[in-house]
Protein backbone atom coordinates (compact mmCIF):
# COMPACT_ATOMS: atom_id res chain seq x y z
CA UNK A 1 0.00 0.00 0.00
CA UNK A 2 1.27 3.44 -0.90
CA UNK A 3 0.22 6.54 1.03
CA UNK A 4 1.36 9.82 -0.49
CA UNK A 5 1.31 13.51 0.19
CA UNK A 6 2.31 14.81 -3.24
CA UNK A 7 0.60 13.29 -6.26
CA UNK A 8 3.72 13.74 -8.41
CA UNK A 9 6.04 12.09 -5.85
CA UNK A 10 3.52 9.34 -5.11
CA UNK A 11 3.00 8.60 -8.81
CA UNK A 12 6.77 8.38 -9.30
CA UNK A 13 7.17 5.94 -6.40
CA UNK A 14 4.20 3.94 -7.68
CA UNK A 15 5.69 3.64 -11.19
CA UNK A 16 9.01 2.44 -9.75
CA UNK A 17 7.33 -0.19 -7.58
CA UNK A 18 5.06 -1.40 -10.39
CA UNK A 19 8.14 -2.44 -12.36
CA UNK A 20 9.08 -5.06 -9.75
CA UNK A 21 7.34 -8.44 -10.11
CA UNK A 22 7.71 -9.28 -6.39
CA UNK A 23 5.78 -6.17 -5.34
CA UNK A 24 2.02 -5.79 -5.63
CA UNK A 25 0.53 -2.41 -4.81
CA UNK A 26 -2.83 -3.15 -3.17
CA UNK A 27 -3.84 0.50 -2.89
CA UNK A 28 -2.73 4.09 -3.37
CA UNK A 29 -4.21 6.48 -0.83
CA UNK A 30 -3.66 10.24 -0.55
CA UNK A 31 -2.08 11.33 2.71
CA UNK A 32 -4.43 13.53 4.67
CA UNK A 33 -3.18 13.83 8.24
CA UNK A 34 -6.56 15.16 9.32
CA UNK A 35 -8.21 11.97 8.00
CA UNK A 36 -5.93 9.42 9.64
CA UNK A 37 -8.91 7.34 10.79
CA UNK A 38 -9.66 6.72 7.10
CA UNK A 39 -6.08 5.49 6.63
CA UNK A 40 -6.46 3.01 9.49
CA UNK A 41 -9.69 1.73 7.90
CA UNK A 42 -8.01 1.47 4.48
CA UNK A 43 -5.19 -0.57 6.01
CA UNK A 44 -7.72 -2.88 7.66
CA UNK A 45 -9.59 -3.27 4.37
CA UNK A 46 -6.55 -3.77 2.11
CA UNK A 47 -4.40 -5.70 4.61
CA UNK A 48 -1.01 -4.77 3.11
CA UNK A 49 2.26 -6.40 4.18
CA UNK A 50 4.02 -3.04 3.87
CA UNK A 51 2.88 0.57 3.81
CA UNK A 52 5.10 3.06 1.99
CA UNK A 53 4.51 6.55 3.36
CA UNK A 54 5.77 9.02 0.76
CA UNK A 55 5.83 12.46 2.34
CA UNK A 56 7.21 15.87 1.53
CA UNK A 57 8.84 16.44 4.93
CA UNK A 58 7.12 19.80 5.36
CA UNK A 59 5.55 18.63 8.64
CA UNK A 60 7.73 15.87 10.14
CA UNK A 61 5.92 15.99 13.49
CA UNK A 62 2.59 15.22 11.80
CA UNK A 63 4.15 12.31 9.90
CA UNK A 64 5.68 10.94 13.11
CA UNK A 65 2.31 11.21 14.86
CA UNK A 66 0.59 9.43 11.98
CA UNK A 67 3.27 6.74 11.96
CA UNK A 68 2.83 6.10 15.68
CA UNK A 69 -0.95 5.88 15.34
CA UNK A 70 -0.78 3.52 12.35
CA UNK A 71 1.63 1.21 14.17
CA UNK A 72 -0.45 1.33 17.34
CA UNK A 73 -3.56 0.32 15.39
CA UNK A 74 -1.63 -2.31 13.36
CA UNK A 75 1.36 -3.54 15.40
CA UNK A 76 2.35 -6.19 12.82
CA UNK A 77 2.54 -3.64 10.01
CA UNK A 78 5.82 -2.51 8.45
CA UNK A 79 5.91 1.15 7.42
CA UNK A 80 8.59 2.59 5.15
CA UNK A 81 8.84 6.38 5.31
CA UNK A 82 10.49 8.25 2.47
CA UNK A 83 10.43 11.89 1.50
CA UNK A 84 11.64 14.37 -1.09
CA UNK A 85 14.19 15.98 1.21
CA UNK A 86 16.59 13.06 1.56
CA UNK A 87 17.59 9.88 -0.22
CA UNK A 88 17.10 7.70 2.84
CA UNK A 89 14.32 5.32 3.84
CA UNK A 90 13.21 4.83 7.42
CA UNK A 91 11.69 1.41 8.05
CA UNK A 92 9.51 0.91 11.11
CA UNK A 93 7.62 -1.94 12.71
CA UNK A 94 5.83 -1.74 16.07
CA UNK A 95 7.08 1.84 16.45
CA UNK A 96 10.72 0.76 16.15
CA UNK A 97 12.95 1.64 13.23
CA UNK A 98 14.41 -1.68 12.11
CA UNK A 99 16.46 -0.51 9.15
CA UNK A 100 17.58 2.48 7.18
CA UNK A 101 18.79 2.68 3.60
CA UNK A 102 18.56 4.35 0.21
CA UNK A 103 16.97 1.52 -1.87
CA UNK A 104 13.16 1.26 -1.64
CA UNK A 105 12.85 -1.94 -3.67
CA UNK A 106 15.55 -3.76 -1.70
CA UNK A 107 13.96 -2.59 1.55
CA UNK A 108 10.57 -4.02 0.58
CA UNK A 109 11.94 -7.30 -0.79
CA UNK A 110 14.34 -7.95 2.11
CA UNK A 111 12.20 -7.18 5.16
CA UNK A 112 12.80 -9.41 8.19
CA UNK A 113 10.08 -11.97 8.82
CA UNK A 114 7.54 -10.85 11.41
Amino acid sequence: MLIGQSSIFTTGVQKILEQVDEIEIVGVVPLAIEREVDLVVQIERLSPDVVVLAGEDDDPAAVETLLARLLKAHPDLTVIVTNLAENVLHIYTSQLRVARGPDLIAAICNLPDS
